[in-house]
């Protein structure tokens, strides 16, 4: 796997915040989606690029979430969705093709480049995903952690 740095802007999204405990992630994330695509339509969304999920907190405590996807532009928010962005600066990255219960192997890697590159975290890291497909080796997941200036 390939990590290394980039240079990412700041992207309008149109995202439900949650906040969870580490363990109930993989149960609960499912439903927030659910729920972002039940609204999109209401709110006229037109839908800029890819699902995604923000991240902030954890490992040991409970985890801030942004779910939701890449907008075109400005909306009118309706209800929990709401507009917000995916964090710009620079990020150490790493793309992911297959299963998403293998992505944690994907943010060990990436801390692990990191710490060993002297490169510290920020504390915000986001995974954006690809068009969906049957099959997982065609699944593309990109997995971002800002870092420190």
């Amino acid at each position: 796997m390939e990590i290394h740095t980039v240079e990412v802007d700041a992207s309008p999204t149109a995202i439900i915040r949650d906040g969870m405990p580490l363990g109930e992630f993989a149960e609960r994330l499912m439903p927030i989606f659910d729920r972002v695509y039940s609204t999109l339509d209401e709110a006229e969304i037109e839908q800029g690029g890819h699902n995604l999920l923000v991240m902030r907190g954890g490992p040991e405590g409970d985890v801030d979430i942004e779910v939701g996807i890449l907008a075109s532009g400005p909306f009118t928010e309706v209800g929990d969705l709401v507009a917000s962005e995916t964090p710009g600066g620079e990020a150490a990255t790493a793309v992911h093709w297959g299963e998403y219960d293998q992505l944690p192997h994907v943010h060990n890697a990436v801390i692990d480049w990191c710490d060993d590159n002297g490169r510290v975290r920020e504390g915000t890291r986001w995974e954006i995903y690809g068009h969906w497909d049957d099959d997982p080796t065609k699944r593309r997941t990109d997995v971002f952690y800002l870092l420190e200036p």
